[in-house]
C-alpha cells in the first residue's frame, strides 16, 4: 500500500466482528482473517466464500454507498462484488460497509491475461457502457474530460512533460485535441479500472472489483485498461476503432501513468511499474492520423 494515506479509523478483526454480531449475527462466527488494505477501504475475508468490505478512511465511505445501490442494478460480462448484506453506520462505527461475495483470483497486475482475453475485456466494456441513470453518482474526477484534468494539472504548476517522451507527448496532445465524449450520452463507466481492480484465474479475466468510483462519464477512462494490460497497442481496437475514442484513451493511460509516478519517484510500487509499461506501449502506439 505504497504512499497510501494514513486511516481515519483503525479498523481490526475486532471492530469487524463487533459489526456483524451486532447487524448480521448469522455470519459472526465464520472464519475472519485480513487479507488486503487498500488507500480507501480493507477487506477481510470470512469463511469460505464472502469477504467483508469495509472503509478506512472518511472522504470516501460514501463509495461504499454507491457500490451498495448501484451495483446490483447493472448487468455485466464478469463477475462483480455485490453485496449480499448489507453493513449501516453504527454506534460504534460511522460509515456503511458490506458483506460481498468472496471472488477467487490474483491481481492482474500479478498475474497478467493473455492477449487473447482483449475480448474479454471488450465484452465487459460493452456491457458495463450502456446509458447511465439520471442519478448516476457524480465524480468530477472520473467522469470529466480530460481537458478538465488537465486544468488542474496546470493550476497546480505540474508539468507533465518530464515524465514523456516526445512520442508520448505527442500522444497526450492528440488526446487533448480529440473530439470529447457527448455530455448528453455519458454512459456508465468504473472510472477505476486499473490491473489491481481485475481478477484474473489461470491468466483470464474472472471479476472485476472496487466499485467505489462508479459514474457517468466517457467510456475512455475505462478504455484506458487496453495499455495497463496487454503489451500490444492495437488491442483496444476490439473495442473502439474511433480515433477520438481511441486517443482520450491514451491520454487516460498517460493520466494514470504520470500521477502514479509522480508520487513514487523510486518506482517501487506496483502501480509504478505497471505505469511504466503503460508508457512503454504507448511508445509502441503510432501516433493517430
Amino acid at each position: 500500500m505504497s504512499g497510501a494515506p494514513p486511516a481515519d479509523i483503525e479498523i481490526t478483526p475486532d471492530l469487524v466482528r463487533q459489526l456483524l454480531l451486532e447487524q448480521h449475527p448469522h455470519l459472526a462466527d465464520l472464519p475472519l482473517t485480513e487479507v488486503g488494505s487498500g488507500w480507501d477501504n480493507v477487506m477481510f475475508r470470512l469463511g469460505d466464500h464472502l469477504a467483508v468490505r469495509i472503509p478506512r478512511r472518511t472522504y470516501f465511505a460514501h463509495s461504499i454507498a454507491i457500490e451498495q445501490e448501484f451495483l446490483p442494478k447493472l448487468k455485466l460480462f464478469l463477475p462483480t462484488p455485490t453485496a449480499t448484506n448489507i453493513g449501516k453506520p453504527s454506534d460504534f462505527f460511522p460509515y456503511p460497509w458490506s458483506v460481498v461475495p468472496w471472488l477467487p483470483g490474483e491481481n492482474a497486475d500479478l498475474a497478467p491475461p493473455i492477449s487473447a482475453e482483449s475480448e474479454t475485456l471488450t465484452q465487459f466494456l460493452k456491457s458495463l457502457h450502456q446509458p447511465a441513470s439520471e442519478n448516476a453518482p457524480y465524480n468530477p474526477y472520473r467522469g470529466c474530460n480530460l481537458d478538465f484534468r488537465e486544468q488542474m494539472l496546470k493550476e497546480g504548476n505540474f508539468d507533465i512533460n518530464p515524465f514523456l517522451s516526445e512520442h508520448n507527448q505527442a500522444q497526450w496532445q492528440q488526446a487533448l485535441s480529440a473530439t470529447p465524449q457527448p455530455a448528453q450520452n455519458r454512459p456508465w463507466v468504473h472510472g477505476d479500472l486499473h490491473p489491481q481492480n481485475i481478477l484474473t484465474q489461470n491468466n483470464k479475466f474472472s471479476a472485476i472489483i472496487d466499485w467505489g468510483d462508479l459514474t457517468s462519464g466517457d467510456p475512455a477512462v475505462d478504455a484506458a485498461a487496453f495499455y495497463m494490460l496487454f503489451l500490444d497497442p492495437m488491442a483496444i481496437n476490439q473495442y473502439s476503432t474511433d480515433p477520438d475514442l481511441i486517443a482520450r484513451s491514451r491520454g487516460w493511460a498517460i493520466l494514470f501513468a504520470v500521477m502514479i509516478l509522480s508520487k513514487d519517484p523510486e518506482q517501487t510500487s506496483r502501480h509504478a511499474q505497471t505505469s511504466l509499461q503503460i508508457l512503454k506501449t504507448l511508445n509502441k502506439a503510432p501516433l493517430l492520423s
